[in-house]
């Protein structure tokens, strides 16, 4: 999206500078030359930033960040792998399946888009543990 972003202030900037050359030279050219392109210029940035706000919410969803939940198996590593990407000890790790009881959620900034990071409990077909199994039901609602 940066370099999205960036072709379009540059053409802003560009069409501003010609702007400014017709206002503070214009009467020496007729304004058929004095404008050149530009009315065909702001025609395409207008088309091409409409389309790119009428994205059925996708823009919404960048700008409202992602949510990204780690699920599976019990000991698998999940809680390992969310703390080497939080670059923290954010999640307790332990060799005992069952540590992860509820969901353990990290925020990052992934080149300046909004992702948080879920981490669940491990799924297994079943568990004597009431509270192991009170994590394994909220693991699913994350993932769905």
């Amino acid at each position: 999206l940066r370099a999205k972003y960036e072709a379009w202030r540059e053409m802003i900037l560009k069409l501003v500078a010609n702007a400014e050359a017709v206002i503070d030279f214009g009467e020496d050219v007729p304004d058929s030359e004095a404008l050149g392109d530009m009315p065909q210029r702001v025609d395409a940035l207008i088309v091409a930033l409409t389309a790119h706000l009428d994205d059925k919410r996708r823009g919404e969803i960048v700008r409202s960040g992602f949510r990204v939940a780690i699920a599976g198996a019990a000991n698998a590593g999940k809680s390992s792998l969310l703390n080497a990407i939080a670059q923290r000890p954010a999640a307790i790790v332990s060799p005992i399946a069952g540590t992860t009881r509820d969901v353990v959620e990290v925020a990052l900034d992934v080149e300046g888009i909004s992702v948080v990071l879920s981490d669940t409990a491990g799924i297994r077909s079943n568990t004597a543990d009431e509270i192991e199994r009170l994590g394994m039901e909220r693991a699913r609602d994350v993932v769905q």
